[in-house]
Order: C-alpha cells, then structure tokens, then sequence
C-alpha cells in the first residue's frame, strides 16, 4: 500500500512499480471510476467495437463493405444484449 498526498493541481503520482505492473507509460491514458468510497485506476483501453467500425470504413469493395457491415450489426446487437 501506497500513501501520496494530493498536489495543489489534484495530482498524485503513482508510484513506478505500480505503472510498470498496469503497463502505463507517460501519455497513457487512464480509467477511473469510483466504487463504494474507493478510486479505481485501470488501463485505458479502446473499445474494440470502434477500432473494426474504422476498418470497415476503409474497405474499398462495396459490396464487401456491406456484407462486414451486416455482420458487424449483429454482433454489435448481441453484445448490447449480453450487456443488459
């Protein structure tokens, strides 16, 4: 356990044995969110679902788009699903 005082801007540092194991390194970005009076800090990570929207976007072939299109409708419809 770890204890750090608060800068005057709102900052703590987190402690380099602890960036090491989250795999954070300066620019990353980071997930906080609060649970039960307790700050969770966690790797950001990008929604996946939005990284393969832009690959499909680049697809040249019509035809081919439409069809990932398609494909990526119902997945994205059973992840919304799962999620509820």
């Amino acid at each position: 356990m770890f204890t750090k005082n608060i800068d005057q801007l709102g900052r703590i540092v987190i402690p380099s044995d602890i960036r090491k194991k989250l795999g954070v390194d300066v620019g990353d970005a980071l997930d906080l969110n609060l649970k039960n009076n307790t700050i969770i800090i966690s790797k950001h990570y990008e929604d996946p679902l939005d990284e393969l929207q832009g690959v499909i976007q680049k697809v040249q072939d019509p035809q081919l788009r439409c069809e990932l299109w398609g494909v990526f409708d119902n997945y994205k419809k059973k992840v919304v699903q799962e999620d509820e």
